[in-house]
């Protein structure tokens, strides 16, 4: 910016600020009160960077320690500032804590880069592991599977699809309402034939959603009408009429296999729409 502007500047000002700093920097001592005058001299700067070196002294260095027997898994923020731990490092353990780690064994605080040797050395004596840690972990183990547990996608309702992570109400809708005119799913590939499925959205799914198929909602292909067998998403209005052709012919299915002699079945067809169809 100086190649732009060329900015006012007092120097017996900037003289007297250096000065003052300098002074207050060797002089101040905060039993005394000594170098307190200079504040003024500095125009109020000497509160600014009283702030600032009380921050640094925050983040840097170590309060005046209180040593008392303590759990890592345990303790709250205060505790850890009353052991004589940075600003930092308590943020940096408790932010570990938060991602799932626990200490098993006092060696576990080493990793902590802000720790100093030093420091370690001091807060070891007094480093209690409670017994049960692994307690912690499973109990952390189950709320995770707890988070993770399936839904039967083909008895969930709208508001159980929902509370599923990466599907909101108009997903659960238009996930209800092909359900419904499949007569339910067999596999969780057909949730991509939804009008705009995310892919992102179909690999958390897999793990959210069973499918059990004895909830399908099978047609009995002896009794159904051309019509009705239309309004299957994977029928439609020609094969329905070729199925009840055949169905004619045979006088009744004994077998969903039958379906394999009809020219507009091929092995892709048969395969989507057979779990649909029974003959009992």
């Amino acid at each position: 910016m100086r190649l732009w502007i060329s900015p006012n500047v007092d120097p017996e000002r900037e003289a007297a600020l250096a000065a003052a700093w300098n002074a207050c920097c060797s002089r101040d001592d905060p039993e005394t009160g000594r170098g307190r005058h200079l504040t003024a001299a500095i125009g109020g700067a000497g509160d600014e960077t009283a702030g600032m070196r009380e921050q640094e002294k925050d983040l840097g260095t170590p309060r005046p320690a209180v040593l008392f027997p303590f759990d890592p898994n345990t303790l709250d923020s205060t505790g850890f500032r009353r052991l004589g731990l940075t600003e930092r490092t308590t943020r940096q353990l408790l932010h570990w804590r938060r991602k799932g780690k626990l200490f098993y064994k006092k060696e576990d605080l080493k990793p902590l880069y802000t720790l100093t040797e030093a420091e370690y050395k001091r807060l070891e004596p007094y480093i209690r592991i409670a017994e049960g840690p692994s307690d912690l972990s499973r109990e952390k183990s189950d709320r995770k599977r707890a988070s993770r547990a399936t839904v039967e996608l083909n008895t969930a309702d709208s508001a159980t699809l929902v509370q599923l992570r990466g599907i909101g109400p108009a997903l659960a809708r238009r996930i209800i309402r092909r359900r419904e005119a499949l007569g339910g799913f067999i596999d969780h590939e057909q949730l991509r034939e939804i009008h705009r499925f995310p892919d992102s959205t179909m690999q958390l799914l897999r793990e959210q959603l069973s499918i059990h198929l004895r909830h399908l909602v099978r047609i009995h292909i002896n009794q159904v009408s051309a019509e009705e067998l239309a309004r299957h998403p994977y029928v439609g209005k020609e094969l329905a009429d070729a199925i009840v052709r055949l169905r004619d012919e045979l006088l009744r299915f004994d077998s969903v296999g039958q379906l394999r002699q009809l020219p507009l079945m091929n092995g892709e067809n048969y395969r989507k729409i057979a779990p649909y169809f029974t003959v009992e």
